[in-house]
């Protein structure tokens, strides 16, 4: 059974005191005591040292020695904080204020004590103890609250900070609590826009939420989100506040990042989406001018039709450029070293900038392998050196460097979204006029030039972007207006070639043949000069306009069919959905892709394996009727329809 008695440790060094006070406390209920006694100093104070007690009564005199309050002061010193009740019998005059200003729970006299005082007021100074020790808990566990919170605490008077926790003391840069105290809010942290803030609360009793600019100590600005009520006026007509602050520096800088990553998404499906309807235009175009170039015999009109052709090859190389940025390209990654591509594209940039910029290359002391598709690389390099050219018109330095470099989990923050990773790094220096950062912000978006109208198509750098970061890179660059610009380009490192570069077939007269080709093709331009090609190389052409007319000329001609040629986007049926439905009921019959769109995500969501045979627009009718004669000519059986991976497409 518990025993709930309440334990008293009584110090007196007369016996008779000692048998009296134990005997009214012994008769009490509702509580009941528990009393133990001393009659030394010495003793008493070890047994309240190593007791557990509720209360402690103490004479003041214990003979000729130390007097009950030493014994006070040492329990204290101790951290003994249970009640200590002081005995007096001489009723000295201030003993009892001093006696409290001590630190004792009560101060009696002798002279005048009851059973009845005695009981009450060991009962209030052990109920006040506890009551005490709740709020040393309370203030304890709410102080940790304060001091352990991840936001910025304080409480003010005015302009100054009387309370601030660590989180605020190293969110601002301080060294230490003090250190921050004693600035002046309005001057030192965060000018007018404080005050205002306080104006606020003064008014309305309280502000939350309110996103401003404060300043560190060392100088630099950070975006806080501050809430802060009012307390009360202080006596000196002061206003005191209390308030919690949070720093949303980093959380602003995610927030523009990801909006630009929008943005640029954005700009890439609308530049894609351009780039495919041109290049259905531009098929048309070139095809039409190569038709009529060796038909027209009279010179002047070849020149001028060769001026189409020219026309409409630039304009080619322009959308293959928004396609870049959409990542919508055709990729043929290898591994490759680095250091070779660089070098292989040295001879063409040395001509390319000039005389007047010296121009240094620094490879790695090994190889650096990255899987990657090299001419792409080479095109990325062109477009940053040109660009460091443009920012030197009075000559300077040009430095290419490449390195591999490990970002570890420390720095993915700064270099976010990049994840932790050992990297191929290529980077471009230049010593040019550099920029601002407003003109940063906006380097890779399309069209987007400081140069002169008519100086550039601000396509440069955007393409550079799209192919980076189809090839599963990442592209920064660090500036500063007047000091010069360095593009670092960080590609996944691999370990070793995986697979050996391809070579290149030579070139014959272009092919012809006698077999059916089924053309389906929704864009009638293309349609018509696809068909009209393919009819003039000796093939017979059975023509339809979307899935539905496909299936019907199958049914009626399967036997003779050899290839279908499809477009893969149609309105309807896809053409890999087509391609699935013949090649399951017709599996002699092969397949060939014609796109505007290259992307190989594009390719494995529309359902083809990556080597599916692919022609990609705008082509010329050679290029065409090249790709039909090499796919009619394969081994049979060498395109499955296993290859053909069944996914819902919508168009």
């Amino acid at each position: 059974m518990t025993d709930t008695r309440l334990r008293v440790l009584l110090i007196d060094d007369d016996p008779l005191w000692q048998r009296l006070i134990g005997a009214w406390l012994g008769r009490l209920r509702h509580p009941s005591f528990s009393v133990e006694s001393s009659s030394s100093y010495g003793h008493g104070l070890e047994l309240l040292l190593r007791g557990a007690y509720d209360a402690c009564i103490v004479d003041h005199q214990l003979g000729t020695g130390p007097t009950g309050f030493d014994l006070l002061r040492e329990a204290r010193k101790a951290g003994c904080d249970i009640p200590i009740l002081l005995l007096t019998a001489d009723g000295e005059e201030e003993l009892d204020v001093v006696a409290l200003r001590a630190g004792a729970a009560d101060y009696l006299e002798k002279s005048g004590l009851t059973e009845g005082l005695t009981g009450r007021a060991v009962r209030y100074a052990v109920e006040r103890g506890r009551s005490l020790e709740a709020l040393r808990q309370s203030e304890a566990r709410h102080r940790s609250v304060f001091e352990n919170a991840p936001y910025g605490m304080w409480r003010s008077r005015g302009q100054q900070f009387t309370d601030v926790n660590t989180a605020l003391v190293t969110m601002l840069g301080y060294d230490s609590p003090e250190d921050l105290m004693s600035i002046d809010i309005t001057r030192d942290l965060s000018h007018t826009a404080f005050e205002e803030a306080f104006a606020d609360v003064r008014r309305i009793g309280s502000v939350r939420d309110l996103e401003t600019e404060w300043r560190r100590k060392d100088g630099r600005p950070i975006m806080v989100r501050i809430s802060v009520r009012l307390l009360n006026a202080a006596d000196d007509g002061e206003w005191i506040h209390e308030g919690i602050v949070e720093d949303i520096t980093e959380q602003q800088r995610l927030a523009a990042q990801l909006r630009q990553a929008q943005k640029m998404e954005a700009i890439g499906r609308l530049a894609g989406g351009i780039a495919h309807d041109f290049n259905n235009l531009l098929t048309a175009i070139l095809g039409y001018a190569e038709i009529l170039g060796d038909q027209v015999p009279n010179e002047s009109a070849r020149r001028d039709l060769g001026e189409i052709h020219r026309a409409g090859t630039r304009a080619a190389d322009l959308t293959r450029q928004l396609l870049a940025f959409s990542r919508k390209q055709m990729m043929k990654p290898v591994v490759c070293d680095l250091n070779e591509v660089v070098g292989g594209a040295c001879g063409m940039l040395r001509r390319v900038i000039g005389e007047d910029i010296h121009f240094t290359v620094k490879p790695a002391p090994a190889p650096v392998w990255v899987n990657a598709d090299p001419g792409q690389i080479e095109q990325v390099l062109m477009n940053l050196v040109v660009n460091a050219r443009d920012a030197m018109p009075d000559g300077g330095f040009v430095t290419i460097q490449t390195s591999t470099c490990s970002v570890d989990p420390s720095q993915e923050r700064r270099y976010d979204p990049m994840p932790a990773n050992t990297y191929a790094l290529l980077s471009v220096t230049d010593t040019g006029c550099g920029m601002d950062e407003e003109t940063r912000s906006h380097l890779f978006e399309p069209f987007f030039t400081t140069k002169p109208r008519g100086k550039g198509t601000g396509l440069g750098l955007a393409t550079a972007y799209g192919i980076v970061k189809q090839s599963g890179g990442f592209i920064w660059a660090d500036s500063t207006l007047g000091a010069g610009t360095t593009f670092r380009t960080y590609l996944p490192l691999v370990e070793m070639p995986i697979e050996a570069p391809r070579t290149g077939v030579a070139l014959t007269a272009s092919p012809t043949g006698a077999e059916t080709i089924l053309l389906v093709e929704d864009e009638e331009s293309v349609r018509k000069l696809a068909s009209q090609v393919l009819k003039r190389r000796g093939y017979e052409v059975l023509i339809a306009s979307n899935a539905d007319e496909a299936q019907r000329l199958c049914a009626e001609r399967a036997d003779d069919i050899a290839l279908l040629l499809t477009d893969v986007v149609m309105p309807g049926v896809s053409g890999p959905a087509l391609a699935r439905a013949v090649t399951a009921l017709y599996p002699a019959i092969r397949v060939l892709y014609m796109s505007g769109y290259a992307e190989q995500s594009l390719v494995l969501e529309s359902g083809l394996s990556a080597d599916a045979p692919f022609l990609p627009k705008p082509f010329t009718p050679d290029a065409m009727t090249r790709k039909v004669r090499e796919v009619l000519d394969r081994i049979p059986n060498t395109q499955r329809v296993a290859d053909l991976v069944p996914v819902a497409i919508q168009i």
